[in-house]
C-alpha cells in the first residue's frame, strides 16, 4: 500500500483518488491505467497503480470485473460513479 494514504493529507488523497476513478472511466486493467496516466505526462510506477485500484476496491468504489492472464479489469461501482 502505499504509504501515504495512511497519512493525515485527505484532501491530496482525495484528489489522487478522484483522477484514478476519471481514468479507470468505464473499465481499466493496471497497465491501462499506468497508460492513461503517461498520456498525461504523469510517471506512475506499475506497483503504485496495482495499489491504487486495489485500495478503490477496497473503498468500494471500484470492483474487479474480470481476470484474463493475471489482470483484473476494474470497473467503477454505482458509489465509484457517485464519488468521482
Amino acid at each position: 500500500m502505499l504509504r501515504w494514504l495512511n497519512e493525515p493529507d485527505h484532501t491530496a488523497q482525495h484528489a489522487l483518488l478522484v483522477c484514478v476513478l476519471a481514468a479507470v472511466n468505464d473499465s481499466a486493467t493496471s497497465t491501462q491505467l499506468l497508460e492513461r496516466f503517461a498520456e498525461l505526462g504523469i510517471s506512475l510506477e506499475p506497483q503504485h497503480a496495482a495499489a491504487l485500484l486495489r485500495h478503490l476496491t477496497e473503498l468500494g468504489m471500484l470492483r474487479v470485473a474480470s481476470v484474463v492472464d493475471g489482470a483484473a479489469r476494474y470497473v467503477p461501482t454505482v458509489i465509484g460513479r457517485r464519488w468521482s
